[in-house]
């Protein structure tokens, strides 16, 4: 029963992704209608034509507005970092955020246009999404982060072929965006394609030290093949740039259980506040190494408190829902 739960152990992680959510569409509302955007690459586009009529500057790629930091700005407490299990992803990606801090966004109207279009599409505001791809694209035609952009939105509709087009469209412009490269790998998991998902990340872990997402991406790669050396040495890495990042702890932790070091992986969970234990995405890992630790009345009186499914998070998955479900049972022995 152990060996069989060890080698399940990797279901409990998940992909994060680069300014795309993580792939299980938390209610889409509106998709993007097909007829919203097409042709939009064309620097001829008739629909950019009738909101566009006059000549407009063009607005240059700034690698620094790739990574988010005043959230006050926007009316956001400065917590939403610690608040967060992926709170350092938050400088890079907008999945961690809740639908009312994307809504504080899209309501400045001094934010960076940008910024406020990818809440959009993260809210499932897809009408709203289209006008403003429609409005900017000529100002932001030759700027590989509003392709990248472009191809979220698409991939949050559902609309993966197309999210695939736009990613590359970045690439065209610029060869090594690490987004756009990193998004790409998303869709290659997706797709079942994990060599390919594994050469895009690792193309980014060689071409850029910024990136955080598709570092944190390819560890867990290596965890799901028992790379567990790779895996543990990159995610000791990370949690040295973001010593609080909750999911990278759990990571790591994950890959000490895996690893057969039960001590360690018990040590690194106890540094997790209780509160975040008690998420099942994060705490289905403790449960089974306080268990194999010999702590069973301890995993049990965790057991008591978890919190319940969230319906509308990647905990909620299928097979998430088994794996958990083993471990439950496994602890109660």
């Amino acid at each position: 029963m152990k060996k069989i739960l060890l080698m399940s152990v990797i279901l409990g992680i998940t992909i994060s992704c680069s300014s795309v959510d993580q792939g299980n569409n938390r209610g889409l509302g509106r998709q993007i209608d097909s007829s919203d955007l097409s042709g939009s690459g064309r620097d001829s586009d008739r629909d950019s034509d009738k909101v566009v009529k006059k000549r407009v500057k063009e607005i240059a790629y700034d690698s620094l507005k790739d990574y988010y930091s005043d959230w006050k700005m926007y009316g956001i407490d400065d917590n939403v970092i610690t608040k967060n299990n992926n709170g350092i992803l938050l400088k890079e990606t907008l999945w961690p955020l809740d639908k009312d801090d994307l809504q504080k966004i899209t309501e400045n109207k001094e934010g960076d246009p940008l910024l406020v279009l990818s809440s959009h599409c993260y809210l499932r505001d897809f009408a709203t999404a289209s006008q403003m791809l429609l409005k900017y694209n000529r100002q932001y035609r030759k700027n590989p982060a509003f392709w990248n952009i472009m191809g979220n939105c698409y991939y949050l509709g559902g609309h993966l072929l197309k999210a695939k087009l736009y990613y590359n469209k970045a690439l065209e412009l610029d060869e090594n965006y690490p987004s756009a490269i990193s998004n790409l790998g998303v869709l290659y998991m997706r797709e079942g394609r994990d060599q390919k998902a594994l050469t895009a990340w690792l193309k980014v872990y060689k071409t850029t030290s910024f990136s955080l997402t598709p570092l944190a991406n390819l560890a867990r790669i290596y965890l799901k093949y028992a790379y567990i050396d790779k895996a543990e040495k990159l995610l000791e890495s990370l949690i040295e740039r973001a010593p609080e990042d909750v999911a990278l702890k759990n990571d790591l932790a994950t890959a000490y259980l895996m690893g057969g070091n039960i001590d360690k992986a018990y040590r690194l969970y106890k540094s997790i506040p209780l509160s975040k234990l008690k998420q099942r995405n994060i705490g289905v890992n403790y449960l089974l190494t306080l268990k194999l630790a010999g702590k069973q009345n301890e995993a049990l009186a965790l057991l008591e408190n978890m919190a319940p499914f969230d319906e509308g998070n990647s905990s909620a998955d299928k097979r998430f829902r088994d794996y958990y479900y083993k471990v439950e049972k496994f602890v109660k022995q």
